[in-house]
């Protein structure tokens, strides 16, 4: 072999062990990124999760504050059901449903159907609450004889107000790093 054709060819294998190195530094660093962004988006998922989680249950919470400072078993007095009052939940329904879109949207499914169920029952409260304290306003389509009827829904309703569900599904959804191919 003359020494021409060995230079060349050491040239060439010399060529193709820097591409090959380069190659392997390429998707090295490549892979590095991925997984640094993909890492990046998990906590920027996870802060907002965790903030819209605790919004959430401030809210709630909030309005169960209200419902249990008027702390009624058996029959609905006029007291406790005006107009002021009703206004008051309505204002805390009103923070439950916004908290809850943050929720239905940072998810997973089972976060949103728990908040959702919540929110529903916070609906039916708040518009109980609201119906009676229309009867005892005298309001037109209201009659005092429906106040038992209302008053039995309300009671149903307040009973499950407990927010328990949500709060053993979210701190799962808050660990699932998305690392069991799970949706979440």
């Amino acid at each position: 072999m003359d020494a021409g054709l060995a230079a060349v060819l050491g040239a060439v294998a010399g060529a193709s062990g820097a591409v090959g190195a380069g190659l392997v530094t390429g998707i090295s660093q490549w892979k590095t990124a991925k997984f640094g962004a993909r890492a990046e988006h998990t906590r920027q998922r996870r802060e907002f999760r965790q903030a819209s989680y605790r919004k959430f249950i401030e809210a709630h919470w909030a309005f169960a504050e209200i419902v249990d400072s008027f702390y009624f078993e058996q029959d609905p007095t006029p007291e406790i059901f005006t107009s002021q009052t009703a206004d008051r939940l309505e204002e805390a329904m009103k923070g439950v449903q916004t908290a809850f879109l943050d929720v239905a949207l940072a998810g997973p499914k089972e976060v949103a159907h728990a908040a959702e169920e919540q929110n529903s029952t916070v609906r039916v409260t708040a518009k109980r609450f609201h119906e009676i304290a229309l009867c005892y306003a005298g309001a037109d389509g209201y009659e005092s004889d429906a106040i038992p009827g209302f008053f039995q829904s309300l009671q149903g309703a307040t009973a499950m107000l407990g927010i328990r569900d949500f709060l053993d599904v979210a701190p799962i959804a808050l660990d699932n790093d998305g690392s069991d191919k799970r949706r979440g």
